[in-house]
Parts: structure tokens; sequence; C-alpha cells
């Protein structure tokens, strides 16, 4: 950022002295200040209310009683989540991308999920396996699944725990047609990888790649994995999307379907609906 503000003012005094004006596209239609995209990996279509992560919420015994109740006698699934996180948006008119596997262990709700958020036009995208990162024929294959269970091509990608190989990576989602990819981001630290919070084409030693990357900056599980409380939670999004405002960049945030139930993960569900 400071390299474009030194080359900027370079720009703009020699178009003075040649009496010609400084013309500047702005960054966003409309005149917007900065961009957000919110996306959701769907990593399982289940969720135990006993997990770990589930009790470092709270200990409350009648919380946990409830949850017990719930899950147990009324089979309760409390890791969908994926009609009320649609209901959630449409309510705030907002359009996520929801990046999605093409193979689960256990509870397997593609097809019934896929028929929900295509009926009200939110974005579907391929969730990587950890192999096709850096294979090709992989990721050809899972895009094949993709096309049969979801019916349609998916525009773009994030890898599954964020597996990347810079620049193979990009270089494979390009050859494969895929338009954009959502991946390069720290798994345990907040902000922005490759150190600016703008979608940009990444480049390899030959060339510039023909793909977009969108420079995720805030993931939900990285909040849980710093044992971050709910006040921490919206300090920490409200400090990264300043800094996004700042710079007139794009926000991308992820928020896993698995977290955002208001009876689980209460901290993170209301950070969601507060972005």
């Amino acid at each position: 950022n400071a390299e474009e503000e030194n080359l900027l003012s370079a720009v703009r005094e020699r178009l003075f002295v040649l009496k010609l004006p400084l013309v500047r596209k702005w960054y966003w239609p409309g005149s917007a200040k900065a961009c957000c995209v919110l996306t959701h990996d769907i990593d399982w279509f289940d969720y135990s209310p006993f997990h770990k992560q589930v009790l470092k919420q709270s200990a409350n015994p009648f919380r946990l009683l409830r949850l017990a109740f719930d899950s147990l006698i009324r089979k309760k699934d409390y890791g969908w989540n994926i009609p009320e996180t649609a209901a959630l948006e449409q309510e705030y008119g907002f359009k996520s991308t929801f990046f999605f596997q093409m193979s689960y262990g256990g509870k397997d709700l593609l097809e019934q999920s896929a028929d929900i958020l295509k009926k009200q036009s939110f974005e579907l995208a391929l969730h990587g396996a950890e192999t096709s990162y850096r294979d090709p024929e992989s990721l050809r294959d899972e895009l094949a699944l993709f096309r049969k269970r979801i019916g349609l091509d998916p525009r773009g990608l994030r890898y599954h725990i964020l597996k990347f190989e810079p620049p193979h990576t990009w270089e494979i989602e390009a050859a494969a047609g895929l338009e954009y990819d959502a991946t390069f981001y720290f798994n345990r630290f907040f902000g922005f990888r490759a150190g600016i919070c703008f979608p940009y084409h990444p480049f390899s030693h030959q060339s510039r790649i023909p793909i977009l990357e969108l420079p995720t900056g805030y993931m939900d599980w990285t909040s849980l994995h710093k044992a971050q409380g709910a006040r921490e939670q919206l300090e920490t999004l409200e400090k990264t999307r300043r800094a996004v405002e700042v710079y007139h960049g794009v926000l991308v945030a992820n928020f896993h379907n698995t977290y955002l139930n208001h009876e689980t993960f209460p901290s993170v569900y209301r950070t969601f609906k507060a972005l």
C-alpha cells in the first residue's frame, strides 16, 4: 500500500507539470467504501452438542441438560443449520457462497442442501479435498462429481483445512477452468496472508495466473482456536473490518455451518449476525 501511494504521488506530479488531470477509477461500484463477501465452509452436516468446542462455550448444567435432551430424545441436529443461515441472510438482504465437499462421512445432505440454496439463488462452490490442491486429476474428478451431484459448474473453491501450494495450486485451478480461489489464508491467525486486502491475480515465475484470489480475512474457527470469548470475537471482526474500510478493500469472512447455531455456539452466531 505504501508503494502504491508513492507511485500515485509521482504520477500526480508528472501530470500536473503537463497540465493534465489525474483521473482515478473508484474501487467499487456505486462509490462503496469497501466490499464484503460472506462464505461458509460445509465440513460436516452434523455436530455433537457434547463436542469439546461446544463444552468450552459454557459449562452451565442447565444448558448442557437442554442440549442433551434435544440431542438424545428429540434427535435434533446441531450441525446442519443451512436453512436457518439462508433465512437469516435473506432477512438482511444478503447472499453468501456455500463451499461443499464431494465426500462426507456419516450424514450426507448435499443434494438436499443444494436444492434449498439453488432455489434461493445462493452461490454453491467447491470445498476442495486435501489431495486436489496439488493433483490436477483429483481436482478434475471433484469438479465432475460436483456437476453430477449439484447440477452446475462451480466458479470457484476453497480447499479444506486451507491446503495450498503456491503457485502450483493456483495454476491447476486455472487450468481446470475455475475463476477464483478463496483459500490463501492462515488457519491460526487473523488477517491477510498476502499482506493486502484486495482481490488479486497471483503470479508464477513465468507469468500472471488467470485466476482471482479472494483474500479471506476472518474465520470463525480461528477465534475458537484462540479461545476468544464473544466480546473478543466482535472486537477482532471490527478491527479487521475497519482496516478493510481504510484501504477500500474486501472483507472475505468464513463462517462454518456447524458453528452457526445460537444454542451450541452463541458467540459465533452473534458475531456473524453483527457482521
